[in-house]
Formats: structure tokens, sequence, C-alpha cells
């Protein structure tokens, strides 16, 4: 699963791969790319699938950090 920002449904991109991957959007104005609220409210909203898995963020710094934040403190997901 892949959760992907982009500033509108025109930057919105096909994924080729053989993996089962769902791909969610969402959208965001370029000004707004160091907020991290809408990213925080879509990341929430998603069902993450049961037993191991990892997290791999990229973002601005302060996006990067809250999703940390919420995927180890909120969710006990492990920081290893």
């Amino acid at each position: 699963m892949t959760l992907v920002v982009v500033t509108g449904t025109d930057e919105e991109q096909p994924f080729e791969t053989n993996a089962n991957l769902t791909a969610l959007w969402t959208h965001r104005p370029d000004t707004q790319s160091a907020e991290h609220d809408r990213i925080l409210k879509a990341v929430s909203e998603v069902k993450l699938p049961l037993g191991p898995g990892f997290v791999w963020i990229a973002a601005e710094a302060t996006v990067s950090r809250a999703l940390r934040t919420y995927f180890i403190d909120t969710l006990r997901h492990p920081s290893e």
C-alpha cells in the first residue's frame, strides 16, 4: 500500500508492478508541503494489514517527524 501526496489528480500516475499494490492519493497545494495535518488524517483512515511490516516515509522533515511519531507512539509500530 502506498499513500502518495500530490497537488491534484493531474499528477496521479499509475504504478506498474507485479505486487498487490493499493495506491492511495491525497491532494494538497505545494504551499502546504510542510503541513502534516492532511497527511496524518489520510494515514489514520488507512486500515493497515495485520502482521509484521514496515513503513517507509519520504516527505518534508516536519511531515516525516509527525508521521514517525504517529506510527511509533500511536500505532506502537516497532521503531526498527
